[in-house]
C-alpha cells in the first residue's frame, strides 16, 4: 500500500491510500484541480478514486466533496451522524448511489477498515485501522485525547498517520481568541506535540516503521517544535518520522 498525505492542516485535510486494487481518500478538504496538482508534485496520476472515508464533518475535510463528484464517482463511507450534520450544499453533491452510511468494519477492495471514535467536537469523530495483506495502519485525525481504552485495539501499526496540532507555548502566543485556545487544548480539542508522543510512546511496536504526523497548525506549531518534542518522549532509531504540511504533499509511504 502507498500512503500519501497531500496537505494537513486547519485549511484543508486530505490522505490517499493506494493498492495494486484500490485507490481511497480518508477527508476530502482540497478541490479535484488542488488534489491533481499536488499528486503531480510526486509523478502520480488523479485518474481512479475507488472510495472518500470521512473522520467528520468540519469543513476542512469535507469541502472539496463537491468539486470531486464532478470528475469521479466514489462511494463516500461515512457514519450515519456525521452525514447528517454535512453542510447541505455539500449533501446535496453527493450521488445517492455513491453513498455507504456504515455503523461498524467495512471493507473498501482489498482493504480491511476498523473505525473507532475518538474525542473531537463534531458529531460522530472517528479514526481508522486500516488491514491489508497482514500490514496495518492506523489514521488518527483531530481528536483531544485518546483514552486507554483504544490502546489495545491501535497498538503494533506498521504506520500511524497521526494528528500533532501544536505546542502550548506557541499557542498561548498567538492572538486567537482565549475562547479558541480552551477548545484547542481541552479533551474534544486537538493532541500537542507532546500528548501526541506520549500515546504513540504506548503504541509504537518492534514492526512499526513509520509515523506521519498530520494537522500541525501554521500559527501554533513548527516542525522544528514539533520534532524537538517528539524526541524526547519517542527514542527509537529504527522509526522515519515525517511531517505533513498544509501546502506541500509527503513523499510516498509504503505500507
Amino acid at each position: 500500500m502507498k500512503i500519501i498525505v497531500l496537505g494537513s492542516g486547519s485549511k484543508g485535510n486530505c490522505t490517499m491510500y493506494q493498492t495494486p486494487t484500490t485507490t481511497f481518500f480518508i477527508d476530502c478538504g482540497f478541490s479535484h484541480r488542488d488534489i491533481r496538482l499536488r499528486l503531480e508534485q510526486r509523478q502520480m496520476e488523479f485518474d481512479r478514486l475507488d472510495a472518500i472515508i470521512i473522520t467528520h464533518e468540519h469543513i476542512d475535510h469535507v469541502s472539496g466533496l463537491p468539486s470531486i463528484y464532478k470528475f469521479h464517482q466514489p462511494m463516500l463511507y461515512i457514519s450515519t451522524k456525521t452525514y447528517q450534520s454535512l453542510a447541505t450544499y455539500i449533501k446535496q453533491a453527493i450521488p445517492t448511489s455513491c453513498l455507504k452510511l456504515f455503523e461498524a468494519e467495512f471493507e473498501i477492495g482489498d482493504v480491511f477498515i476498523e473505525p473507532f471514535e475518538v474525542s473531537h467536537d463534531a458529531s460522530h469523530p472517528l479514526g481508522y485501522r486500516m488491514t491489508h495483506q497482514s500490514k496495518c495502519v492506523v489514521h488518527s485525525a483531530d481528536t483531544g485525547y485518546v483514552p486507554r481504552r483504544l490502546f489495545e485495539q491501535l497498538q503494533g501499526a506498521d504506520v500511524y498517520v497521526f494528528e500533532s496540532n501544536y505546542d502550548p507555548e506557541l499557542l498561548l502566543d498567538t492572538d486567537r481568541p482565549f475562547t479558541l485556545k480552551q477548545r484547542i487544548i481541552g479533551n474534544s480539542g486537538h493532541l500537542s506535540n507532546e500528548q501526541s508522543a506520549l500515546v504513540l510512546r504506548e503504541l509504537i511496536r518492534d514492526n512499526t516503521h513509520t509515523v506521519i504526523f498530520i494537522h500541525l497548525s501554521q500559527e501554533a506549531n513548527t516542525v522544528h517544535h514539533a520534532k524537538q518534542t517528539h524526541q524526547q518522549f519517542i527514542v527509537n532509531e529504527k522509526l522515519c518520522c515525517v511531517y505533513s504540511t498544509q501546502d506541500e504533499p509527503t513523499e510516498v509511504i509504503l505500507l
